[in-house]
């Protein structure tokens, strides 16, 4: 929690306190109600600061509470924030170890009245009963202390930045030129002030006009929590592109040693001189030194500039060479360092999570009408509706396929633990669903995941003899060749899906309206990795969804931050604060292939309330030859190391250590 802000206002210092979610809240607006009202009254106003925490803050906390992004916005797109950090950085060489605040102060004369060394003792207790909720055991002079401590980091950065004004001065006046950056304007784009506009009001009606704001998750009613979770998701996705333009401008601006630690970028570029043609494009080659980063075959890369360097053609980590496609107006250009571009439009899911919220503001989230049941079901958290009971079944494909028969407009969740099987499950659930004469849709956060599962689908298909047709939308980079039809265009998945059984892809490709209703089952597979308001703009494509996965493995990852309830799992979402999807609820893989016993009973208790277990047989298991991990169960080895940001030498040589380890007597 951000419980004190302070800042320094034509020489007056101001502190609010926030010790308490409502209040950080009140606080957050307040703040930027004050600085808002001040720029457009002083266009030329800046708020100085020293390092990003503060500017980062902010951001978060316009994302936790769905607030103030107008004004906050105003100030990141006019340049309203100076971060005096960077300028000291970029800009002088003096005689400290580290550019810290504090080092900096003895070339201004600042003196400061909290000692550092008591604060530090003062502010850990203190944060300690914050979060304890321990409030009335703080003693006063611990707030008066962290206040003087906040003062002293105002005032100092205000003379900072008095000094560095002096200096530039100074630099002026011995004739060397030296030019202000041009001020942008703060102004949003027409097309973002229309969105805010067209979605307001179902957002105030779905809020019932700020009554939702002021209670507390506990205080609210399913059908009101419902309400309030799909209205702070109308601007969800403008929340995260918020994130990622923000991380992509930083990258811009980012030295080569700050690149060469982050994993969307690669920095220290050496080109080699073999270029090649491919088609009408041009090739060039480069070596870097050893750095993590995420990027692959097909991506596109710019410069830091902003403009397209290429594609990516080849990438090799082992040997430290990319290979990139150019474009012809960069043939000559040879960058030390490129940035990932890897931002697609969201703008169906958008649209489809806009016609969800306005039809719910209209007709209200428990309607009796089949238009978006699913969607409003899961929202709900309603165990499954169906249109007769379930039999009790312990063969889960059995059981799944008698539940999915028998949903009726409805979501079915499955939770599958490490080794139960989920894509086996859900391999033979479709071919015995399609077997019954449904349409089958497949989708997931990646490309990769629902690949796999179609593999999985069509040994099945090889197996049996299965008439069975498979429509893929594939990547725009895909350049494999499948048993089944794939595309990367919507026309053409469109001139094939009729007659298919099966359609695949990702939630870019079913949140387009042209999939309303194109299938009985809309099936999601590693259901824990994909986010709620993903899951939810997608729902519309299928009359009943079906979701496998597991919330207590990976997750999808979320750039942004967004209000409570909004920022999970559809999977997240159902389970709530328990750890395994109840009978009522859904299905529960129990058994596990592949976990021995001894690890099971850990995984199990930690994890799963006592629920998995292993299948027989599994006990058997076990390590031979070297004493060091002879046996059965869990090891630790611990690993002593510091300042590692993307990865870590000496666990790789520790894991190497291991596996010789085991392979010394002739194990494999």
């Amino acid at each position: 929690r951000e419980y004190l802000l302070g800042w320094i206002y034509q020489n007056e210092y101001h502190a609010i306190w926030a010790e308490t979610a409502e209040r950080e809240l009140e606080g957050f607006e307040e703040f930027m109600d004050f600085a808002y009202g001040v720029k457009l009254a002083h266009p030329d106003m800046h708020i100085y600061h020293y390092a990003p925490y503060e500017v980062t803050a902010f951001k978060r906390l316009m994302g936790k509470y769905a607030t103030k992004s107008v004004e906050l916005d105003y100030f990141l797109r006019s340049g309203g924030f100076i971060d005096l950090y960077a300028v000291v950085r970029q800009s002088l060489i003096a005689s400290v170890e580290k550019y810290s605040i504090k080092n900096l102060e003895k070339f201004y004369d600042f003196e400061r009245e909290m000692d550092l060394r008591e604060l530090g003792k003062i502010k850990v207790e203190y944060e300690f009963l914050l979060e304890s909720d321990c409030l009335e055991a703080v003693d006063p002079m611990m707030r008066e202390s962290i206040q003087t401590y906040n003062y002293d980091d105002c005032a100092s950065t205000v003379k900072l930045h008095q000094w560095l004004e002096a200096l530039r001065t100074n630099f002026l006046n011995q004739g060397n030129p030296m030019t202000r950056p041009v001020q942008a304007s703060g102004e949003a784009t027409e097309n973002i002030n229309a969105f805010q506009e067209l979605i307001k009001p179902i957002f105030d009606t779905l809020m019932e006009d700020g009554r939702l704001q002021t209670l507390a998750y506990e205080e609210r009613t399913k059908e009101e929590n419902a309400n309030y979770i799909l209205a702070h998701m109308l601007d969800w996705y403008n929340r995260e592109d918020k994130s990622v333009w923000w991380e992509y401008y930083e990258l811009k601006n980012s030295l080569l040693d700050e690149l060469f630690e982050n994993r969307k970028s690669i920095a220290y570029l050496t080109h080699v001189n073999n270029r090649f043609q491919v088609k009408k494009s041009f090739v060039d080659s480069y070596t870097f030194p050893k750095q993590e980063a995420d990027i692959k075959i097909g991506d596109t890369v710019k410069l830091q500039t902003g403009q397209e360097l290429g594609k990516v053609f080849m990438i090799d980590h082992r040997s430290q060479t990319i290979q990139i496609k150019k474009k012809n107006t960069f043939l000559d250009t040879h960058p030390d360092a490129i940035i990932k571009a890897d931002y697609f439009d969201p703008k169906d899911k958008k649209a489809s999570i806009v016609d969800l919220a306005k039809w719910v503001s209209e007709n209200g989230i428990d309607h009796p009408s089949d238009e978006f049941k699913s969607a409003r079901e899961l929202l709900l958290n309603h165990i499954p509706n169906t249109t007769e009971p379930v039999h009790p079944e312990e063969d889960f494909i059995a059981k799944s396929i008698d539940w999915a028969l028998k949903l009726d407009h409805s979501t079915l969740p499955t939770q599958g633990p490490p080794g139960t099987g989920k894509s086996f499950t859900c391999s033979h659930m479709i071919i015995g669903l399609i077997q019954e004469g449904k349409k089958i849709g497949i989708s997931a956060m990646s490309h990769k995941v629902i690949q796999n599962l179609l593999y999985k689908i069509d040994g099945i298909i090889l197996e049996q003899n299965l008439p069975i047709s498979i429509v893929q939308k594939v990547s725009l980079n895909f350049e494999g060749e499948e048993r089944w039809f794939t595309s990367s265009k919507n026309p053409e998945i469109f001139a094939e899906m009729g007659d298919a059984h099966i359609l695949a892809g990702t939630p870019f490709m079913w949140s387009h309206p042209g999939y309303i209703d194109s299938v009985d089952y809309l099936i999601i597979d590693e259901a824990g990795q994909l986010s709620l308001i993903d899951t939810l703009s997608i729902a519309r494509a299928g009359k009943n969804l079906i979701l496998l996965g597991d919330p207590q493995q990976l997750q999808q990852p979320v750039v942004g931050v967004h209000p409570a309830g909004t920022e999970v799992s559809a999977l997240q979402h159902i389970l709530g604060e328990h750890q395994t999807i109840s009978d009522e609820q859904g299905i529960f893989l129990a058994k596990t292939w592949r976990l021995h016993p001894d690890i099971c009973e850990f995984i199990s208790e930690m994890f799963y309330d006592h629920k998995l277990n292993p299948v027989p047989q599994l006990e058997n298991q076990s390590i031979q030859g070297n004493p060091r991990y002879a046996g059965s169960g869990l090891r630790i080895r611990c690993i002593s190391h510091e300042g590692n940001v993307n990865s870590s030498e000496e666990e790789i040589d520790e894991i190497k250590q291991i596996v010789t380890d085991l392979l010394s007597d002739g194990m494999t």
